[in-house]
C-alpha cells in the first residue's frame, strides 16, 4: 500500500467514525426528547431554531454539519440527560444522582 493509499485510508476511517457518531448522537437525542415528552418543535425552538427541521436532519442524522458540542450540551441540559449518553458513551441516560432521584419520584409518581 503506498502512503497516499494509506492516508486515503485513515482519512476514509475517520470518516465513518464521524458519521457512526452522528447517527449514534442524532438516535439518541430523540430518545431523549420522547423521554421527557417534548415535540420537536418545542425542543428545536429550545435549542434556538427557528422552526423543527434542522433538530429533524440532527434526529435522522442527515446533517452532519450542524451537529456541534453546544448543541450536544444544550440537549443534554434540555432533556436531563448526560452528554455522556448522547454521545453514546453510556447506556445510564441520567446526569447524576440527584437528577436520578427526581425521575424515580416522577415514575412513582405517574404508577
Amino acid at each position: 500500500m503506498s502512503r497516499k493509499d494509506s492516508i486515503a485510508s485513515v482519512v476514509g476511517n475517520s470518516r465513518m467514525k464521524q458519521c457512526g457518531l452522528v447517527k449514534k448522537a442524532g438516535d439518541r437525542m430523540r430518545e431523549a426528547r420522547e423521554m421527557v415528552g417534548m415535540s420537536q418543535r418545542v425542543a428545536a425552538n429550545r435549542l434556538g431554531y427557528a422552526n423543527s427541521s434542522r433538530l429533524a436532519k440532527i434526529e435522522n442524522s442527515t446533517d452532519v454539519a450542524n451537529l456541534h458540542p453546544r448543541i450536544i450540551h444544550d440537549a443534554a441540559l434540555i432533556y436531563g440527560v448526560s452528554t455522556d449518553y448522547l454521545y453514546g458513551l453510556t447506556e445510564d441516560w441520567e446526569r447524576n444522582a440527584e437528577v436520578a432521584q427526581g425521575h424515580d419520584v416522577s415514575r412513582v409518581l405517574y404508577e
